[in-house]
């Protein structure tokens, strides 16, 4: 059966033959994985074979064998592959299958790529860190040792100008895809119906062939899968948390209508076979890369348009098809062309390892990673000993043989060393494949591994096993991770910090733990919560005893809990180690401190301090600048040694005492703005002063008696509240004289009738104040 890459393979053959690059932009279901590499069998110069560069492992495996299926081969003699943890090559393979990062750990033994003709980087348009690294590493082979050497990026979502730009204006080849008939739903509104429902009812509307639907995670798979399963569908799962033998059960040949559950996995590469129908949820889980904590973080965050074109791809392979979109069309038209590439959002420390190593730190990327990255990656390399001022140590060379991330390569040899490399290796193994039992403590897990995780430790070769050292293991896991320890501040609370700073959520009961798994998820709404989803449990002085060149020792005087300390505390990045804690012995520098804290708690704005303000503010003084009141507040703190004690001094007029001796030495404002006045029976009355009012007082009437003129303040009456017995107002006047000519005598017959056991004078200013009982009373 002919492909559309049939008709340009001749024109792809003779570009290479005249140019070393050549950019093919091939459409979903073109073709060009399988139909490209044996095309250009006949042009491999002898002793020679090509690469090509598969995003995922999965993808690398089947591509191979449906090549080796068409040169009627078994797999492994013209056409192998290579993965990690697996190959299946011989000495006749001339096409070889292999993912990128194969690529990039043979670059590091053989510079220059001896024996390859061509490298094809297929699927170029999911710009993984790995692939960037492969194309600016070939093109900067090709531009000094290895002229000779073809680079063939292929892709079907592809900007190939920017492409062709930086490979130095190579030819560019387009391909159509299948003419099948595509028709393409949307929804007519967003949905707030659950993502299975919407699944569901979406599987219920396809007719004819298999179903692929596009999810965003596991979880939802999962979900979806439940929903789904009385509709008299077979359902498969496919999505990288399972082992390939699952995953390749998913793309088999059914022999009855088929629901495929997918992940991204499935949008390009991985064909599976008889699909006339795709659902695009437009969600995708992505990971991203926090440089600020040094955490992976995990978002489900809607596809871009190039990824929609992508799955729709997977409608019309072999027949017309449909495709049902679980989003507007409007929403499509405000996403991304392409996705963030992962240059921009990933750890970089494996990649700057690899780099150092080659001296290739000035390479011309398609795309750099930004500084912040870079320095991060070689922050964690320098705690991991991998590198140092004169570039990579040994410890970093015997580090790149290893096929697992630096972290784990580390673990493996302190492991060694510990004498449990066994153990070491099943971490590792643990750590880099796909284990999806539960529990939070590594010890936990390694006690029933799966056998996946099983498999891949026995790849990584033979460590001493012995009998289980836990503690030698988890100094291991601290080898390895020594940026991620953390610390439980109180037993049994799930909220945990870190030592980069931040806090996260880890279930059980490690006290001090290192995190190995840890996930920073942002909901809808955006929030972030980080998760830790593995930990191993250390002891502090462990990082003493192998780090203390990394403790720091903070020493002096602190305020806490109410109090000014003395701390004198080792500490692990932002955690405590040792705390030797004890009450700062008096001085100007815990009075200082204690001064800050009763500023910042606002205990200057006591109400006796107020009153006295007030006062001063009354008689047009200077201005009382904060630093004059910090001055004060500092002196009242002389003396204590706690918050509590200060603010009883406050409400004992200490502060005023203090702002008194700054500002009134002379005492004058007891004469000009006295706080209490006297009256005939009463000889300290309060007289209340407040912004823009003129000062008063609050008596009751009876007080009054025998007084023609009401008191005064200087040179101003002050305004009285004349209170009846039961201490409401009757009157509000500063004219006290007026008041008993005019008004009293009214008042007098209401206030005779209401309280007739009281005496109500016809001429109260020529009388004296009742007794303090019948004011009482």
């Amino acid at each position: 059966m002919s492909l559309p890459i049939d008709a340009v393979l001749a024109s792809i053959r003779s570009e290479l033959g005249r140019h070393n690059c050549v950019v093919l932009q091939a459409e979903p279901g073109a073709g060009k994985t399988t139909g490209v590499p044996p095309a250009l069998l006949p042009d491999l110069p002898d002793g020679t074979y090509m690469v090509v560069l598969e995003p995922r492992r999965l993808a690398a495996r089947l591509a191979a064998e449906r090549v080796a299926a068409a040169l009627h081969e078994p797999v492994g003699r013209r056409c192998g592959y290579q993965v990690r943890h697996e190959s299946r090559r011989g000495p006749e393979t001339r096409i070889l299958f292999a993912t990128e990062g194969i690529l990039l750990r043979r670059l590091v033994g053989d510079a220059t790529l001896q024996g390859t003709w061509l490298v094809a980087l297929d699927e170029f348009h999911e710009r993984h860190l790995s692939t960037d690294v492969c194309l600016a590493l070939l093109r900067r082979l090709q531009l000094g040792r290895r002229p000779d050497l073809r680079l063939l990026v292929m892709s079907a979502t592809l900007d190939t100008a920017r492409v062709a730009d930086y490979l130095g204006g190579c030819p560019v080849l387009s391909v159509p895809g299948r003419p099948f008939p595509l028709q393409i739903h949307h929804l007519p509104a967003p949905s707030a119906r659950p993502l299975e429902e919407q699944v569901a009812a979406a599987v219920q509307s396809t007719t004819g062939g298999h179903v692929l639907a596009f999810l965003p995670g596991a979880a939802e798979i999962r979900k979806s899968q439940q929903a789904c399963a009385g509709l008299g569908l077979e359902v498969r799962m496919l999505h990288g948390d399972l082992p390939l033998s699952e995953q390749e059960a998913a793309v088999s040949l059914a022999t009855r209508r088929r629901l495929v559950l997918a992940t991204n996995v499935a949008e390009t590469s991985v064909t599976v076979p008889g699909v006339t129908n795709v659902i695009d949820s437009g969600l995708a889980r992505i990971m991203r890369y926090s440089v600020w904590s040094g955490l992976p973080r995990l978002e489900v965050d809607r596809i871009s348009q190039a990824a929609a074109t992508q799955r729709a791809g997977r409608a019309a392979r072999t027949a017309p098809g449909q495709v049902w979109r679980l989003y507007t069309q409007a929403d499509l038209a405000i996403r991304p062309a392409f996705e963030t590439p992962e240059v921009r959002r990933a750890d970089l420390a494996e990649i700057l390892l690899l780099l150092l190593a080659t001296d290739s730190t000035d390479l011309d990327w398609f795309e750099p990673p930004s500084d912040e990255q870079m320095a991060a990656a070689q922050d964690l390399l320098s705690w991991l000993g991998a590198v140092d001022a004169d570039g990579v140590t040994e410890l970093g060379r015997r580090l790149l043989a290893w096929p697992v991330h630096p972290r784990l390569g580390r673990v493996i040899f302190a492991a060694d060393d510990l004498g449990v490399g066994g153990d070491g290796r099943l971490a590792a193994a643990l750590l880099s494949g796909r284990d999806l039992s539960t529990g939070v403590d590594l010890m936990e897990r390694l006690q029933h591994p799966s056998p996946e995780v099983l498999r891949l430790a026995r790849t990584l070769g033979r460590g001493e096993s012995g009998p289980h050292h836990a503690e030698r293991l988890q100094r291991a896991m601290l080898a390895g991770f020594p940026d991620r320890v953390g610390y439980r501040p109180r037993p049994r609370d799930a909220t945990v910090l870190l030592a980069g700073g931040g806090s996260a959520d880890l279930g059980g009961d490690m006290a001090w733990f290192v995190a190995l798994d840890v996930e920073e998820r942002r909901d809808r709404g955006r929030h972030a919560r980080t998760m830790i989803r593995l930990a191993s449990a250390i002891e502090p002085d462990w990082l003493l005893e192998a780090y203390l060149e990394r403790v720091t020792e903070v020493r002096g005087l602190a305020f806490q809990q109410d109090r000014v300390a003395l701390r004198d505390v080792l500490q692990w990045g932002a955690l405590p180690l040792e705390d030797r804690t004890r009450p700062a012995p008096p001085g100007p520098e815990r009075a200082a401190l204690l001064a800050e804290a009763a500023w910042r708690g606002a205990l200057h704005q006591h109400p006796t301090v107020e009153a006295w303000l007030a006062r001063w503010r009354f008689t047009a003084g200077p201005e009382v600048t904060d630093t004059l009141f910090q001055d004060a507040l500092r002196e009242v703190c002389d003396d204590r040694s706690t918050l509590g004690e200060v603010r009883e001094a406050i409400e004992h007029g200490a502060l005023t005492e203090a702002l008194a001796r700054r500002l009134d030495p002379g005492r004058r404002l007891d004469r000009a703005a006295p706080a209490t006045v006297h009256l005939p029976r009463r000889p300290r009355v309060p007289v209340h002063y407040e912004r823009d009012r003129a000062p008063w007082l609050a008596s009751r009437l009876q007080d009054f008696f025998g007084l023609r003129q009401g008191p005064r303040v200087g040179d101003v009456p002050l305004v009285l509240h004349l209170l009846a017995p039961n201490g409401r107002a009757v009157q509000v006047t500063d004219d006290l004289a007026g008041f008993w000519q005019r008004t009293y005598p009214q008042v007098r017959q209401e206030l005779r009738r209401r309280y007739p056991r009281h005496a109500w004078p016809e001429n109260p200013e020529n009388e004296q104040p009742p007794a303090t009982s019948e004011r009482g009373s």
